[in-house]
């Protein structure tokens, strides 16, 4: 007698989270809204992690099998050019040009440049945009955005820990 009573009480519970995630989503402003609100907030703490490197150490590495800090960070940047220009392939937004330079300034400025050519790509596009599968094998583009915050949550990673072999304490953690 408590099979049933267990299987309704468990399909009651899988009820609510589905109507409260759809709460959720109407709340939040839909799924465009919550990526762009997502991706500034990462451009925000990548764009602090290449401005707390000294210009003097964007030449270190850890070991010489590593990129250096200029180098990973200038990978990011171009990998998020690169992915975004994807969901806009008819190049309706202008990309940055990817500079040669790995010093600081350069770095500083083409991180920021990538996460705002980014976040206009986002904002050309619409909720259904987001989830309607595209390309060769049927990935959305809300599926790119996510692949693109992972490979940033992992070059921050590896930056932070660049900062801390030099004695520096990330900005996030400075609390």
């Amino acid at each position: 007698m408590q099979r049933p009573a267990i299987t309704i009480g468990g399909a009651l519970v899988v009820v609510g989270c589905l109507l409260s995630g759809q709460v959720l989503a109407r709340q939040s402003g839909g799924l465009k809204a919550d990526l762009v609100r997502d991706w500034n907030a990462q451009k925000a703490r990548l764009v602090a992690v290449a401005e707390a490197m000294p210009a003097d150490k964007y030449e270190f590495k850890p070991t010489p099998a590593q990129r250096t800090f200029g180098e990973q960070l200038h990978h990011l940047a171009q990998a998020n050019v690169t992915m975004f220009k994807r969901l806009d392939p008819a190049g309706k937004v202008p990309a940055p040009e990817v500079p040669s330079g790995h010093d600081r300034d350069t770095v500083v400025q083409f991180v920021g440049a990538s996460y705002d050519y980014a976040a206009k790509v986002l904002e050309s596009l619409s909720d259904s945009d987001l989830t309607a599968p595209t390309g060769p094998n049927n990935a959305t583009p809300a599926r790119t955005v996510w692949a693109a915050m992972s490979n940033a949550a992992n070059h921050y990673g590896q930056c932070v820990v660049y900062l801390r072999l030099n004695g520096i304490v990330p900005p996030a953690s400075r609390r």
